[in-house]
């Protein structure tokens, strides 16, 4: 068996068999494991294939199949999901490579009594191709795409069918890394001239955000380690553009884990001012440190607090911040497990989000600005949390607000709500 579906297989079962997070898995696998690059790339697709294909390999491997496949042992499961979906999704893998390999995972992986099944179950599929779903026209799309059907009925009720098909197929194609630069320590050409060193190649889309294509992992690339640039989604670019924090203020980031919005802040503030990255977990507001101290930036402070806690206090704030705990439905292209969840565990998240909006406001100055920010798509988390709260809180006023969509703007699904607060004295 090839090290690239070795480690494939090794982390799918982290994944589905331990509840592994895939990004997290396919992290710590890559840095305990000294692969190469051709086969870290190999292994990193055929995982997020398997995963992003769920439902699709699901339903083209249950017509070869007697038995229900959640009764599958997970191993035999696992070589059925790898070998489906290079037979289905890697057009320069040969069909029978993907099969041969199939067989010789369970071999090797003490199910010597699956190889008979693999390799029946996995020639059918190479000889039938991709078979989907005829009768039902949501089913159609649900097998498609691989999106449950509650997601697609969401989907197409929110934004209609034809943009519910654009949402879905960029999910499945748009796998670009957007950074944004530092220009506390570089500007455009410093950083291109500094990614070249790495045989990185750069794309600007604006004066700041960028593509990075790069077959190193970035803890790998000089011009990261420097600190001349970051990972950070166009949206949550716009979400700090859109506080428009300037040089001098006081800003608030409530939620402010892992951290990217707090430094385009910081960075638009030319480090000068305070910013205030507040998280629940510790460890978190290590890591911010630790990047805002590789970046150069020395206004952040950051606190240890909840943001439903009415007890905790801070200065009166030019800008403050919620990105709130969200379904990241908005990011199913990154994260391809959350698209699976059921609905049902995004019960209760309305009242976490409204409270932390209401509890943050009170830091808001007269005419200051107030952001509500998620990654996901949902009315719930988003709209109604807005409307919400502007029935219950009249000192503040809506001036902006918007529903980023990847199909449509290039990036994360996430929405953005600017508030301001009226004189106070109204």
């Amino acid at each position: 068996m090839t090290p690239a579906r070795n480690a494939a297989y090794r982390i799918l079962y982290d994944v589905f068999s331990n509840g592994a997070y895939s990004n997290i898995a396919i992290d710590e696998y890559l840095q305990k494991n000294n692969l190469d690059n051709r086969d870290s790339a190999l292994a990193v697709a055929l995982v997020n294939t398997v995963i992003e294909r769920k439902i699709t390999l699901e339903y083209n491997l249950k017509l070869y199949l007697s038995q229900s496949i959640k009764k599958l042992n997970p191993t035999v499961y696992i070589a059925l999901m790898l070998g489906s979906a290079q037979i289905l999704f890697f057009d320069k893998i040969p069909d029978s490579a993907a099969v041969n390999e199939s067989v010789e995972l369970v071999r090797k992986n003490k199910c010597q009594f699956a190889t008979g099944l693999v390799n029946a179950v996995l020639r059918k599929i190479s000889a039938a191709g991709l078979i989907l779903p005829t009768e039902n026209a949501d089913e159609y799309l649900s097998v498609k795409y691989s999106f449950p059907l509650d997601f697609v009925d969401m989907l197409i009720d929110r934004f209609g069918r034809e943009s519910a098909i654009s949402f879905m197929e960029n999910t499945l194609e748009n796998t670009a890394i957007i950074c944004r630069l530092n220009t506390l320590k570089a500007d455009s050409k410093g950083l291109c001239d500094a990614l070249e060193k790495d045989d990185a190649r750069v794309t600007f889309i604006d004066e700041k955000a960028f593509i990075l294509e790069s077959e190193k992992a970035l803890n790998n690339v000089s011009a990261f380690n420097d600190g001349l640039f970051f990972v950070q989604d166009i949206s949550s670019q716009k979400c700090a553009d859109i506080l428009d924090a300037k040089a001098g203020e006081t800003v608030l980031d409530v939620c402010a884990a892992p951290g990217g919005k707090s430094f385009s802040c910081a960075i638009n503030m030319n480090n000068e001012g305070i910013v205030y990255s507040c998280d629940i977990h510790e460890h978190k507001l290590r890591l911010i440190e630790n990047m805002a101290e590789r970046l150069g930036i020395s206004i952040i402070k950051t606190e240890l607090a909840d943001g439903t806690d009415k007890a905790v206090t801070y200065p009166e704030c030019d800008r403050v911040l919620c990105d709130v705990p969200c379904s990241g439905l908005g990011v199913v292209g990154k994260k391809p497990e959350i698209k699976y969840k059921d609905f049902a565990e995004f019960e209760g998240l309305s009242k976490i989000q409204y409270s932390i909006l209401q509890n943050a406001s009170r830091f808001v100055r007269a005419d200051g600005v107030l952001i509500y920010s998620t990654c996901t798509i949902r009315r719930e988390e988003n709209e109604e949390i807005v409307e919400k709260f502007i029935k219950n809180n009249d000192k503040f006023m809506l001036e902006y607000e918007e529903t980023l969509l990847p199909d449509k703007n290039g990036s994360d699904g996430f929405f953005i709500a600017k508030l301001i607060c009226k004189d106070k004295n109204d």
